[in-house]
């Protein structure tokens, strides 16, 4: 299941520089020479560079194939599941947090709703700051802004889009920790939306009503939605028996599982570990 990003270090790093303030890692380079798989519950808000190599990034109905130059902003509670391609050759990218007290310092006010998932951008601006990052986190000289400062510039820059800056402040100002805590964990085992809002230490009222505004859609079509995610990956990544991946996501009705997602991918199961589903790149 979910490991907790608390810090930048993952499983199958060949190599990584990191850099700390006050006290926790706020900017990390990272490499890998063979293929990885990881499955993470996001706290923070991170802006993510790819300097080389390509993966997939499963997000909901899509899955994002990232390329050299790309960036992805990855919200803060955001259960994420990514897959490292070509072993081959080799991949590397920049993380960068950008935390509450940052994203909430200047209101945001956009009338256009973007569901709080991973979202693309073009380079620009961005792409330039998060080099200067990544120039200052290697070269430990030249380009030097204090932490918070880098943050912020990389935040402003966020706000030019404002419908995404809009999002991420929803999420930050909305957070649902105890929540995610719990589904990073046990997100199969639910089975009643009373379950979930017990998880989460709320009413079902509340609940209903902070995944419509966060999300847009009801908390049990989101878990779901998590749940089909899962097994997206697992069935690209790994080896195991269709029926075995929808048992272990939650599942308990083979059938029901290929129906519901075929809906949301738009192919079989065995079609999609077959690689025949779409993949979303940048501008698609």
């Amino acid at each position: 299941m979910y490991s907790r990003y608390t810090s930048f270090s993952l499983s199958g790093q060949s190599y990584i520089n990191t850099e700390q303030f006050e006290g926790r890692d706020w900017a990390a380079f990272s490499m890998y020479t063979s293929a990885v798989v990881h499955e993470l519950l996001v706290p923070d808000t991170v802006v993510n560079l790819v300097t080389a190599g390509e993966k997939r990034m499963y997000c909901g109905n899509r899955v994002i194939h990232l390329r050299q130059g790309d960036i992805l902003v990855i919200p803060a509670g955001s259960l994420v599941s990514s897959e490292i391609l070509h072993a081959g050759e080799g991949f590397s990218s920049l993380n960068v947090i950008i935390p509450d007290e940052v994203i909430t310092t200047t209101p945001v006010r956009y009338s256009s709703f973007v569901s709080g998932e991973m979202q693309l951008l073009p380079g620009g601006n961005c792409q330039a700051l998060l080099k200067g990052v990544l120039s200052a986190l290697l070269n430990k000289s030249g380009v030097n802004l204090h932490p918070r400062e880098w943050q912020s510039r990389i935040w402003r820059e966020l706000r030019s889009h404002s419908a995404l800056a809009a999002m991420l402040q929803r999420l930050s100002q909305s957070r649902m920790d105890p929540l995610m805590e719990q589904l990073s964990t046990g997100i199969s085992d639910i089975r009643e939306m009373e379950d979930l809002a017990r998880a989460g230490c709320m009413s079902v009222a509340t609940l209903k009503r902070r995944f419509r505004a966060l999300y847009g859609c009801g908390p049990m079509e989101w878990i779901w939605k998590m749940r089909l995610q899962r097994a997206g990956l697992l069935l690209r990544s790994g080896q195991e028996p269709v029926r075995d991946i929808a048992y272990s996501t939650g599942f308990s009705d083979v059938s029901h599982f290929y129906r519901l997602f075929r809906k949301q991918y738009g192919v079989t199961p065995v079609a999609w570990r077959m690689n025949k589903g779409c993949d979303q790149g940048l501008g698609a």
